[in-house]
């Protein structure tokens, strides 16, 4: 890992910084598949009502959710995804399936990535990248240890 700071312009680095952590993540994706309420987010997702609270009210700040009454009237709130939400849904699915089949085994995932192999994913966005980072990798490429830089805060 290099020391050198990272570029704070990069549109990965602003994009972390607006969504924030793993919990803000799981919240996006709940609300992109139809969780709207504060005591459904908490339940599917097992989070602390605090940590929950605060990373709601952050993803309104950052235009990602809308907070409004469940009917005219009402006093119960519910979340819902804005078009910037929306926006994430592709890198989230894609993550989401990565979870769910590239990290079955390790070692088997470790020797299909040597080969080439992937789950059909990551081979679809390596053959729609055109595009090469400044570290010479190609968008969508696999990653590998040169592919980083460490983030220091």
């Amino acid at each position: 890992m290099s020391n050198a700071p990272l570029n704070q312009s990069t549109g990965l680095n602003r994009a972390v910084r607006q969504i924030g952590d793993g919990w803000s993540l799981l919240i996006v994706w709940e609300a992109l598949n139809g969780t709207s309420r504060f005591d459904n987010f908490q339940n599917r997702l097992g989070v602390a009502r605090n940590i929950l609270s605060s990373r709601l009210v952050r993803l309104v700040e950052e235009g990602i959710l809308v907070k409004r009454p469940v009917r005219v009237g009402a006093r119960r709130l519910e979340y819902r995804p804005t078009s910037r939400a929306e926006a994430l849904r592709p890198a989230l699915e894609m993550i989401e399936s990565w979870g769910r089949t590239g990290l079955t085994n390790g070692a088997e995932a470790s020797e299909a990535a040597s080969k080439g192999v992937s789950n059909g994913v990551s081979n679809r966005a390596s053959n729609r990248a055109s595009n090469r980072g400044s570290n010479g990798v190609a968008a969508g490429a696999p990653l590998n240890g040169r592919a980083f830089t460490e983030i220091r805060h």
